[in-house]
């Protein structure tokens, strides 16, 4: 059983696409955005070791340092912004982890890394009265420095988490929310 703590630093942004009017995807509403701003993580997970792969079950809690989206009407004679927090938006994120050792040493092990899940989040924005289903993927490349029992942890990490609402207003609306980064970490094998 491995026990693993890793926290880091991702940049990222939200898109909220108002979908179309219609089955054309040419009539487009208009996406709204936030700024490219920084997300700080810190996930704990548990895991098993059965050969070469690592399966498990985790948790992360990320804080998106952003407070408001800018309008699809956004001009730059125009300005259109609206809050989508007072200073930050968090997530609270569950989720089930599988990890394989495409290069494996006594000392050292490079694997890929998919995670998938759900989330909660905390946020003020004008539409979360409506948001139905938010699930996340996440993939990365872990890697891992064997020291005895414990184990240094790089990974370059890339997420993408969508929310759908519960009724659309317009076809294929949706909210994503991208970050990409780079987590630093330890891992504990308990044998």
């Amino acid at each position: 059983m491995n026990i693993e703590f890793v926290s880091g630093i991702e940049t990222g942004w939200w898109v909220y696409d108002k979908g179309s009017a219609g089955e054309d995807i040419a009539n487009n509403l208009g996406w709204d955005r936030t700024r490219h701003s920084i997300f700080l993580p810190a996930e704990f997970s548990v895991s098993f070791k059965i050969d070469r792969y690592r399966i498990g079950a985790g948790t992360n809690y990320s804080v998106f340092f952003v407070d408001q989206m800018v309008s699809s009407t956004d001009t730059y004679s125009f300005r259109n912004f609206y809050p989508v927090a007072d200073n930050t938006v968090k997530f609270l994120k569950m989720n089930l982890l599988f990890e394989f050792d495409l290069v494996r040493k006594i000392s050292f092990a490079l694997s890929p890394i998919a995670e998938f899940g759900f989330f909660r989040i905390s946020t003020t924005h004008p539409e979360k009265e409506n948001f139905g289903s938010k699930t996340f993927w996440a993939f990365g490349l872990t890697n891992e420095i064997k020291l005895s029992k414990i184990s240094l942890i790089v990974r370059p990490i890339y997420n993408v988490l969508t929310i759908l609402p519960r009724m659309e207003k317009a076809n294929n609306e949706k909210h994503h929310v991208y970050s990409v980064g780079i987590d630093l970490g330890i891992r504990y094998s308990i044998e």
